[in-house]
């Protein structure tokens, strides 16, 4: 015959309030809990009789599927089928659930009547042995007994707390020493693995950084240059027999074949027939400056078509015409800065390094290995006027980097070498790096680097503990300051509490060591 019922899969998680619940929205007849895997879930006894009870009042009847063998016995207890599997369940008759698990009311009555009666016997029985144990010799029995028990209860509080309560501090001060080594290493860039145990350490040939600077100097030419022009009068004279018109901006010059000096007539003017007038002039740009201050006669000739009917001539020198000094830019500038510009950037170029602060740029070692046309920028020509020179110059530099912290590790292990059963006091320990040699062909440098530390020996706080427990203060100073080898200069501190017992505790846990190195 197969069945039809409910199955519910418990979890791991499931707990009882949960399946109770799963339980309460079921109808029907039947319902098949099934046990996970892994895990032990409701294993109680009571478990089962509180799902028992949800199935019931849903008007289900229970059973389980489960390995468990606690809850096999416990369900077994109930009159609850427990099967191995599903199928079995589906194949398999099903136990009709015990419906009373406790005792029914009347058999709590019946059994409260027997302790009724129990009671009366045993509290006949104690009526009885109250008279005995109320007598005068029971009672100084009874006293003695409190008596011992209390005086053993104090010497034993004694005890503990003579063993117990006392406690120590001891500070020791090891012996310490000064260990120092000095090496001498070469850094070379074709070293790539730190050996401790040798003399190279590795170094970084560094070709990657193009570095930019502006560097600028004053001009170093120099030359005069008009700064005001000169000026005068003409006697101009009027050869015909017709008034003629002289216009301004009329040009006069000297008869000098080369580079006359040329003016301007600064006003309109009129000149009647066979008459003269005196007219003002100004240098032209072209004689401007000191070309334009000429002496008296030698403005003879006049422009514009004018030189047929009216002659010139100047009675007076012309004045006026000055010069000032202008600086401008030569070949040698631009040489000079460039030159200046390679050594700022030779000399700063650490600045355009990340380095940390163990690693160095090996003097010597840094060099420009590019420039380019387009990478040279100056501010003027050579023969513009300036007074300053301006270059803008950026180059591809290499330098050799080293890095002491390889150089530290190398030192710290030839120290360590010397210190023998001694240990090291970390704080102390001290780097000085020497000179550094010169750059060699190869890019490799030679330098030498000192470690110096403090060494102290060790000392077991364990054995102290256990060497000076239960001594006088005298005996344990006497007892470490020959067992240790201990600082001179500052001897063993040892303080105990309580201080009137004047002895170390017994136990050694209760002895605290501190070695200050």
């Amino acid at each position: 015959m197969t069945l039809n019922f409910h199955i519910l899969e418990l979890e791991a998680y499931d707990d009882l309030a949960s399946i109770r619940d799963r339980i309460a929205f079921l109808r029907g007849d039947r319902v098949l809990l099934v046990w996970p895997g892994a895990g032990e879930l409701l294993t109680r006894k009571l478990d089962l009789v509180l799902l028992q009870r949800a199935a019931a009042r849903n008007g289900l009847r229970l059973a389980v599927v489960t390995d468990d063998p606690d809850v096999r016995d416990n369900a077994a207890d109930l009159h609850i089928s427990a099967f191995p599997t599903v199928g079995a369940a589906r194949r398999s008759r099903w136990q009709q659930p015990r419906r009373q698990v406790f005792a029914r009311r009347g058999s709590r009555s019946l059994a409260a009547e027997d302790d009724r009666r129990r009671g009366t016997i045993a509290a006949r029985r104690r009526a009885t042995a109250s008279r005995s144990v109320n007598s005068p010799r029971a009672i100084a029995v009874r006293r003695v007994g409190r008596l011992a028990a209390i005086t053993v209860l104090l010497v034993a509080v004694a005890l503990i707390g003579f063993g117990v309560l006392p406690s120590a501090n001891v500070t020791l001060f090891p012996a310490r020493d000064q260990v120092t080594t000095t090496i001498q290493l070469i850094a070379d860039p074709q070293v790539t693995i730190l050996h401790v145990d040798g003399n190279r350490i590795p170094a970084q040939l560094d070709t990657s950084h193009v570095i930019q600077r502006q560097v600028a100097l004053p001009s170093s030419g120099t030359r005069g240059v008009p700064a005001s022009r000169a000026t005068g009068t003409v006697l101009l004279t009027n050869t015909t027999t017709a008034p003629v018109l002289v216009p301004k901006g009329t040009v006069v010059q000297t008869l000098a074949a080369n580079n006359p000096a040329q003016f301007g007539i600064t006003a309109d003017t009129l000149i009647d027939a066979k008459g003269s007038a005196t007219v003002p002039i100004a240098a032209l740009d072209s004689s401007s400056g000191t070309a334009g201050n000429i002496d008296a006669g030698l403005i003879a000739q006049i422009g514009s078509g004018l030189g047929g009917s009216i002659t010139v001539r100047n009675p007076d020198a012309t004045t006026g015409g000055t010069l000032r000094e202008e600086k401008f830019v030569t070949d040698a500038d631009r040489q000079q800065l460039l030159k200046l510009g390679r050594a700022q950037i030779l000399a700063t170029v650490s600045s355009d390094f990340a380095l940390s602060p163990t690693q160095f740029i090996v003097p010597g070692s840094v060099a420009i290995v590019e420039e380019r046309p387009e990478w040279t920028t100056y501010s003027a020509f050579v023969g513009d006027a300036a007074e300053t020179l301006t270059l803008t110059l950026k180059v591809r530099i290499q330098a050799l980097i080293v890095d002491e912290l390889a150089a530290r590790q190398v030192a710290a292990a030839r120290l360590s070498a010397q210190l023998g059963n001694r240990t090291l006091v970390l704080p102390s320990v001290a780097y000085r790096r020497g000179a550094i040699g010169a750059l060699q062909p190869d890019q490799t440098v030679s330098f030498t680097i000192t470690a110096s530390a403090n060494a102290i020996s060790p000392i077991d706080a364990d054995q102290v503990r256990s060497q000076i427990s239960g001594l006088s203060i005298d005996q344990a100073l006497a007892t470490l300051n020959r067992s240790w080898l201990l600082d001179p200069t500052r001897p063993p501190q040892i303080g105990v509490f309580p201080a009137l017992f004047g002895r170390l505790p017994f136990l050694s846990v209760r002895i605290t060591v501190e070695v200050v190195p």
